[in-house]
């Protein structure tokens, strides 16, 4: 799906994002974002981030997995129980 715009999925960018492959398509500025504190973007409308540090990489064919620390987790308040527990 690399050849399809970004204009066909306005109403749905997260779709387009997860079409297209990074190494053909600058996804940068799709979505406004900040650094978060490891150094990552955070997509600032996003009600939930997780920040992680890339411990190792294992190849397999056709597919890369990262395996990776959890450094710190953002998520909205309206996305938490009354214990604290985020609730999808």
């Amino acid at each position: 799906m690399p050849g399809i715009p970004l204009k066909a999925f306005r109403f749905c960018p997260i779709h387009y994002v997860g079409s297209v492959s990074g190494a053909k398509v600058d996804k940068s500025a799709v979505f406004e974002y900040e650094m978060g504190t490891a150094g990552s973007p955070i997509i600032k409308k996003s009600p939930l981030a997780i920040e992680c540090t890339v411990v190792d990489i294992s190849n397999t064919k056709g597919f890369e997995s990262f395996i990776c620390t959890i450094d710190s987790t953002l998520v909205e308040e309206t996305c938490l129980n009354e214990d604290g527990k985020i609730v999808v």
